[in-house]
Protein backbone atom coordinates (compact mmCIF):
# COMPACT_ATOMS: atom_id res chain seq x y z
CA UNK A 1 0.00 0.00 0.00
CA UNK A 2 1.25 3.53 -0.64
CA UNK A 3 -0.36 7.08 -0.17
CA UNK A 4 -2.83 7.86 -2.11
CA UNK A 5 -3.31 11.50 -3.34
CA UNK A 6 -6.80 12.68 -3.65
CA UNK A 7 -7.65 16.26 -5.55
CA UNK A 8 -9.10 18.33 -2.93
CA UNK A 9 -11.99 19.47 -5.19
CA UNK A 10 -14.77 16.32 -5.17
CA UNK A 11 -16.01 15.77 -8.78
CA UNK A 12 -18.92 17.77 -9.91
CA UNK A 13 -21.36 15.19 -9.23
CA UNK A 14 -20.72 14.34 -5.68
CA UNK A 15 -21.17 18.48 -4.91
CA UNK A 16 -24.32 18.23 -6.23
CA UNK A 17 -26.33 15.48 -6.64
CA UNK A 18 -24.65 13.68 -4.21
CA UNK A 19 -24.68 16.86 -1.76
CA UNK A 20 -28.65 15.90 -2.30
CA UNK A 21 -28.65 12.77 -1.50
CA UNK A 22 -26.77 12.79 1.54
CA UNK A 23 -29.24 15.36 2.71
CA UNK A 24 -32.25 13.66 2.04
CA UNK A 25 -30.44 10.37 4.31
CA UNK A 26 -29.96 12.52 7.00
CA UNK A 27 -33.61 13.69 7.03
CA UNK A 28 -34.65 9.78 6.67
CA UNK A 29 -32.77 8.89 9.80
CA UNK A 30 -33.83 12.30 11.73
CA UNK A 31 -37.34 11.13 10.85
CA UNK A 32 -37.28 7.94 12.84
CA UNK A 33 -33.81 7.16 14.58
CA UNK A 34 -34.67 4.54 16.60
CA UNK A 35 -35.84 2.45 13.73
CA UNK A 36 -32.51 2.84 11.59
CA UNK A 37 -30.76 2.10 14.60
CA UNK A 38 -32.71 -1.48 15.21
CA UNK A 39 -32.10 -2.18 11.47
CA UNK A 40 -36.15 -2.15 10.91
CA UNK A 41 -36.14 0.68 8.46
CA UNK A 42 -33.28 0.33 5.87
CA UNK A 43 -32.33 3.26 3.60
CA UNK A 44 -32.77 3.09 -0.11
CA UNK A 45 -30.15 1.49 -2.28
CA UNK A 46 -27.26 4.11 -2.64
CA UNK A 47 -27.23 5.50 -6.47
CA UNK A 48 -24.04 4.36 -8.17
CA UNK A 49 -24.97 6.30 -11.18
CA UNK A 50 -23.63 9.19 -8.61
CA UNK A 51 -20.95 7.96 -6.42
CA UNK A 52 -20.08 5.22 -9.16
CA UNK A 53 -20.15 7.53 -12.09
CA UNK A 54 -17.29 7.54 -14.93
CA UNK A 55 -16.42 11.02 -13.41
CA UNK A 56 -15.61 10.09 -10.06
CA UNK A 57 -13.80 6.52 -11.39
CA UNK A 58 -11.71 9.05 -13.97
CA UNK A 59 -10.60 10.75 -11.00
CA UNK A 60 -9.86 7.83 -8.67
CA UNK A 61 -7.97 5.84 -11.71
CA UNK A 62 -5.84 8.73 -11.99
CA UNK A 63 -5.00 9.54 -8.52
CA UNK A 64 -4.30 5.97 -7.73
CA UNK A 65 -1.96 5.65 -10.96
CA UNK A 66 -4.48 3.07 -12.00
CA UNK A 67 -3.83 0.50 -8.99
CA UNK A 68 -5.64 -0.83 -6.40
CA UNK A 69 -5.73 1.50 -3.64
CA UNK A 70 -5.13 -1.51 -0.90
CA UNK A 71 -3.15 -4.42 -3.12
CA UNK A 72 -1.43 -1.89 -5.47
CA UNK A 73 -2.14 -4.77 -7.71
CA UNK A 74 -2.97 -2.93 -11.53
CA UNK A 75 -6.16 -2.38 -13.13
CA UNK A 76 -5.84 -4.66 -16.37
CA UNK A 77 -9.17 -5.46 -17.96
CA UNK A 78 -10.89 -5.53 -14.61
CA UNK A 79 -14.32 -3.95 -14.23
CA UNK A 80 -13.08 -0.91 -11.30
CA UNK A 81 -15.85 -0.14 -9.42
CA UNK A 82 -15.89 2.49 -6.40
CA UNK A 83 -15.84 1.28 -2.96
CA UNK A 84 -16.83 3.02 0.02
CA UNK A 85 -14.14 2.97 2.99
CA UNK A 86 -16.67 3.05 5.92
CA UNK A 87 -19.23 0.91 4.44
CA UNK A 88 -22.71 2.76 3.49
CA UNK A 89 -25.79 0.11 4.29
CA UNK A 90 -24.61 -1.29 7.62
CA UNK A 91 -21.30 -2.70 9.01
CA UNK A 92 -20.29 -6.28 9.53
CA UNK A 93 -18.70 -7.92 12.15
CA UNK A 94 -15.54 -10.39 11.55
CA UNK A 95 -16.59 -13.94 11.95
CA UNK A 96 -20.23 -13.21 12.55
CA UNK A 97 -23.30 -12.52 10.19
CA UNK A 98 -24.36 -10.31 12.75
CA UNK A 99 -24.29 -6.49 11.33
CA UNK A 100 -25.01 -3.38 13.22
CA UNK A 101 -27.11 -0.85 11.51
CA UNK A 102 -27.35 1.70 10.04
CA UNK A 103 -23.78 2.07 8.20
CA UNK A 104 -22.25 5.54 7.39
CA UNK A 105 -25.39 6.09 5.17
CA UNK A 106 -24.58 9.93 5.39
CA UNK A 107 -21.00 9.10 3.47
CA UNK A 108 -22.13 7.38 0.50
CA UNK A 109 -21.87 10.58 -1.83
CA UNK A 110 -18.75 11.83 0.26
CA UNK A 111 -15.36 12.56 -1.60
CA UNK A 112 -13.03 11.52 1.35
CA UNK A 113 -15.17 7.79 1.37
CA UNK A 114 -14.39 6.41 -2.00
CA UNK A 115 -11.56 3.95 -3.40
CA UNK A 116 -10.92 2.15 -5.67
CA UNK A 117 -10.25 -1.48 -4.95
CA UNK A 118 -9.48 -4.99 -7.10
CA UNK A 119 -13.37 -6.99 -6.65
CA UNK A 120 -11.32 -10.05 -4.57
CA UNK A 121 -9.64 -7.55 -1.88
CA UNK A 122 -13.28 -6.20 -1.73
CA UNK A 123 -14.61 -9.53 -1.56
CA UNK A 124 -12.70 -9.78 1.84
CA UNK A 125 -13.36 -6.55 3.08
CA UNK A 126 -17.26 -6.88 2.70
CA UNK A 127 -18.55 -4.35 5.02
CA UNK A 128 -16.64 -4.86 8.06
CA UNK A 129 -14.64 -1.97 9.69
CA UNK A 130 -13.77 -2.62 13.18
CA UNK A 131 -12.69 0.46 15.84
CA UNK A 132 -9.85 -0.64 18.45
CA UNK A 133 -12.73 1.07 20.48
CA UNK A 134 -16.25 0.49 19.70
CA UNK A 135 -17.25 2.95 21.96
CA UNK A 136 -15.80 5.50 19.53
CA UNK A 137 -18.00 4.78 17.34
CA UNK A 138 -19.80 7.26 15.03
CA UNK A 139 -23.34 5.57 14.54
CA UNK A 140 -24.98 8.30 12.89
CA UNK A 141 -24.54 11.70 10.84
CA UNK A 142 -24.35 13.68 14.34
CA UNK A 143 -21.42 12.04 15.19
CA UNK A 144 -17.86 12.52 15.16
CA UNK A 145 -15.71 10.80 12.99
CA UNK A 146 -12.88 12.20 14.39
CA UNK A 147 -13.22 10.16 17.47
CA UNK A 148 -13.33 7.21 15.47
CA UNK A 149 -10.18 4.71 16.17
CA UNK A 150 -10.71 2.34 12.67
CA UNK A 151 -8.28 -0.58 13.18
CA UNK A 152 -8.40 -0.48 8.72
CA UNK A 153 -5.49 1.78 6.86
CA UNK A 154 -6.65 4.35 4.83
CA UNK A 155 -4.50 4.81 2.19
CA UNK A 156 -6.17 8.45 1.27
CA UNK A 157 -5.78 9.57 4.71
CA UNK A 158 -2.52 8.79 6.11
CA UNK A 159 1.08 6.81 5.21
CA UNK A 160 0.05 3.08 4.56
CA UNK A 161 4.17 2.72 4.78
CA UNK A 162 4.34 3.54 8.88
CA UNK A 163 1.95 0.62 9.09
CA UNK A 164 3.05 -2.07 6.48
CA UNK A 165 6.31 -3.23 4.89
CA UNK A 166 7.85 -6.30 3.07
CA UNK A 167 9.88 -9.45 3.88
CA UNK A 168 10.64 -10.28 0.48
CA UNK A 169 7.08 -10.37 -1.73
CA UNK A 170 5.38 -10.97 1.73
CA UNK A 171 3.63 -8.12 3.17
CA UNK A 172 3.71 -7.34 7.16
CA UNK A 173 2.37 -5.37 9.79
CA UNK A 174 4.69 -3.18 11.90
CA UNK A 175 1.78 -1.95 14.02
CA UNK A 176 -1.10 -3.49 15.75
CA UNK A 177 -3.71 -1.43 12.47
CA UNK A 178 -0.89 -2.85 9.78
CA UNK A 179 -0.99 -6.35 10.76
CA UNK A 180 -4.87 -6.30 10.59
CA UNK A 181 -4.73 -4.46 7.60
CA UNK A 182 -2.25 -7.21 6.28
CA UNK A 183 -4.34 -9.71 7.36
CA UNK A 184 -7.99 -8.46 6.13
CA UNK A 185 -6.50 -7.05 2.81
CA UNK A 186 -3.50 -7.99 1.02
CA UNK A 187 -3.21 -11.84 1.24
CA UNK A 188 -5.12 -13.57 -1.53
CA UNK A 189 -3.73 -16.28 -3.87
CA UNK A 190 -4.11 -14.47 -6.87
CA UNK A 191 -2.33 -11.44 -5.56
CA UNK A 192 0.36 -13.19 -3.48
CA UNK A 193 1.09 -14.84 -6.67
CA UNK A 194 1.66 -11.80 -8.61
CA UNK A 195 3.57 -10.13 -6.23
CA UNK A 196 6.00 -12.73 -6.17
CA UNK A 197 6.75 -13.00 -9.84
CA UNK A 198 7.16 -8.70 -9.68
CA UNK A 199 9.70 -9.64 -6.62
CA UNK A 200 11.35 -12.15 -8.76
CA UNK A 201 11.87 -10.05 -11.79
CA UNK A 202 13.14 -7.16 -9.59
CA UNK A 203 15.33 -9.22 -7.55
CA UNK A 204 16.82 -10.73 -10.76
CA UNK A 205 17.31 -7.27 -12.25
CA UNK A 206 19.09 -6.35 -8.97
CA UNK A 207 21.45 -8.98 -9.25
CA UNK A 208 22.22 -8.38 -12.42
CA UNK A 209 23.38 -5.11 -11.65
CA UNK A 210 26.16 -6.43 -8.80
CA UNK A 211 27.14 -8.91 -11.88
CA UNK A 212 27.60 -5.92 -14.54
CA UNK A 213 29.01 -3.53 -11.95
CA UNK A 214 31.75 -5.82 -11.06
CA UNK A 215 32.30 -7.02 -14.34
CA UNK A 216 33.19 -3.69 -15.10
CA UNK A 217 35.72 -3.06 -12.46
CA UNK A 218 37.68 -6.61 -13.75
CA UNK A 219 37.70 -5.13 -17.46
CA UNK A 220 36.95 -1.69 -18.10
CA UNK A 221 34.15 -2.62 -20.49
CA UNK A 222 32.07 0.44 -20.40
CA UNK A 223 29.45 -1.81 -22.12
CA UNK A 224 28.84 -3.28 -19.01
CA UNK A 225 28.29 -0.32 -17.04
CA UNK A 226 25.83 0.99 -19.62
CA UNK A 227 23.89 -1.76 -19.14
CA UNK A 228 23.55 -1.61 -15.29
CA UNK A 229 22.82 1.85 -15.84
CA UNK A 230 20.08 0.95 -18.11
CA UNK A 231 18.93 -1.75 -15.17
CA UNK A 232 18.99 0.56 -13.05
CA UNK A 233 16.59 2.75 -14.57
CA UNK A 234 14.33 0.52 -14.32
CA UNK A 235 14.41 -0.10 -10.78
CA UNK A 236 14.60 3.23 -9.90
CA UNK A 237 11.10 3.58 -12.41
CA UNK A 238 9.72 0.04 -9.88
CA UNK A 239 9.69 2.45 -6.70
CA UNK A 240 7.96 5.28 -8.26
CA UNK A 241 3.83 5.79 -7.57
CA UNK A 242 2.41 4.72 -10.46
CA UNK A 243 4.71 1.18 -10.61
CA UNK A 244 2.59 -2.12 -9.45
CA UNK A 245 3.93 -3.21 -5.96
CA UNK A 246 5.99 0.25 -5.47
CA UNK A 247 5.94 -0.35 -1.75
CA UNK A 248 7.12 -4.02 -1.85
CA UNK A 249 9.97 -2.63 -4.64
CA UNK A 250 11.05 0.19 -1.82
CA UNK A 251 11.99 -2.51 0.45
CA UNK A 252 14.05 -4.71 -1.76
CA UNK A 253 15.70 -2.19 -3.28
CA UNK A 254 16.49 -0.29 0.07
CA UNK A 255 18.37 -3.46 0.99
Amino acid sequence: MIRIRRPAKPPATLRNRGQQEKEILCDQYDANPAGYDAGRMKFPTAKKLIYGSSAVRNVLIKCQHNKCCYSEAKFVRDYVPVEHFRPKGAIGQQGSSEKQYPGYYWLAYEWSNLLLCKPGVNSNKKDYFPLSDEATRANNHHGDLGMESPMLIDPASEDPREHIRFHDEEPYGITDRGRYTVDLLLRHPDLDEDRRTRFNHLDKLKLAIKALNKAFDDTGNEEMRDTANLIKAQLDAAIEPHAEYSSMAIDLLSR
